[in-house]
């Protein structure tokens, strides 16, 4: 990449702040207690028999050698950074689960940093430390981290860099040792838009984000597309926060929009879907969780959850960069189970419609078949 490019893209991300928010430190490592080894017991003694004459001699048989067990395979080393709490009930701890998975599959050697810093200088010391150690995967999830990475990438030609980007091109071309992964929520989105299109008695749907980025606009358009398949009057209205951290603002957002008639809230940010629960909370009205089950922050107003199993976009990565055919864009929709919406059995505020219901469950089937497909639309403009 030339520095020109990278200077455009600089000034890309700077318009854009920083995601997620400020929550627990990281988690500390509690050592395993040593295992405890019981004294051996004290055996009997044994009453010698006597001697007897020794049986004839057989042919000695030879036993087959043992098979030697194959090694296994290298494990991939892989440091993450979270800008937010690995236990936040969003964003952060569905990427933690993600790469704890991989761990436990042994598949991976993990360092995790989270409450990382936004800024790109710290994220730059934070990452390069990484790379001179010559850990072969650092991600960075977030927006935010894609500036950094796309300077200090090709200082490190050997490291594997990974930003959640969900630009799909949109954002420019990445380098050889950057992949920019996707978040393929218009998907679930559009499942939720429908069961939205069931509960809403007014037809207006609200929506807040941190900002208006190709996956946020995406999200919000298809939930709407899916209302009006059960609702064709449904409208929506929108606010971007220009915060991925603030949850007053999202609370704000939420209760102006309950004022204009929306009753079912939709959110793309962490910060802005807390705020939205607690106002559709206090309200009584109807929101859906955003990238990891939220149902336990209201558990009659949550209709559902649109669930990231990023785990199996991690996967991938690893995959590849074990195979050496590591990619500039990695992209796991539902067929391949890279998203889940989970529905909330506690739902109290509304009724999902028959017809709803119905209708979501066709939907969620043909999506994972891949024999329907949920546009995404990057901008206001399609």
């Amino acid at each position: 990449m030339t520095k020109r490019s990278v200077v455009a893209l600089l000034a890309v991300f700077v318009l854009l702040a920083s995601a997620c928010g400020d929550d627990e430190a990281a988690e500390e490592a509690t050592p395993e207690p040593a295992p405890t080894t019981a004294a051996p017991a004290e055996e009997p003694a044994v009453e010698e028999p006597a001697a007897e004459e020794p049986a004839a001699e057989e042919p000695a048989v030879e036993e087959p050698a043992a098979e030697e067990p194959e090694p296994a395979a290298d494990k991939v080393s892989v440091a993450i950074l979270l800008p937010c709490a690995l236990n936040d009930l969003s964003w952060c701890q569905a990427a933690y689960e993600g790469v704890k998975l991989l761990e436990s599959e042994g598949l991976i050697d993990l360092q995790v940093v989270d409450d990382a810093p936004f800024d790109a200088q710290g994220a730059t010391r934070v990452m390069s430390g990484f790379a001179e150690e010559g850990v072969q995967l650092v991600i960075g999830h977030s927006f935010d981290y894609g500036a950094p990475i796309h300077e200090m990438a090709p200082d490190y030609p050997d490291v594997k860099f990974a930003w959640q980007g969900s630009c799909g091109g949109f954002c420019g071309v990445e380098g050889p040792n950057i992949a920019d992964y996707f978040m393929p929520m218009h998907e679930p989105a559009y499942l939720s838009g429908i069961l939205a299109g069931g509960i809403t008695e007014s037809g207006i749907i609200g929506a807040n984000a941190g900002y208006d980025i190709p996956v946020c606009r995406a999200t919000v358009e298809a939930f709407l597309l899916g209302a009006q398949e059960v609702r064709p009057d449904a409208t929506r209205l929108d606010a971007f926060l220009g915060s991925w951290v603030d949850a007053a603002l999202g609370k704000e957002a939420t209760a102006a929009q309950a004022e204009q008639g929306a009753d079912v809230f939709v959110a793309c940010g962490n910060a802005g879907s807390f705020g939205m629960i607690q106002a559709a909370r206090e309200q009584g009205l109807s929101a859906f969780g955003y990238v990891y089950d939220e149902s336990s922050l209201a558990p009659d107003n949550v209709v559902a959850s649109m669930a990231w199993q990023i785990g199996e976009t991690y996967r991938q990565m690893v995959n590849d960069i074990a195979a050496d055919t590591y990619q500039p864009f990695y992209d796991v929709l539902m067929s391949d189970g890279g998203f889940e919406v989970q529905m909330n059995p506690d739902y109290r505020a509304g009724t999902v419609s028959t017809e709803a219901m119905e209708l979501f469950e066709t939907r969620l089937q043909e999506v994972i078949d891949g024999t329907f497909e949920v546009p995404f639309i990057a901008s206001a403009d399609g």
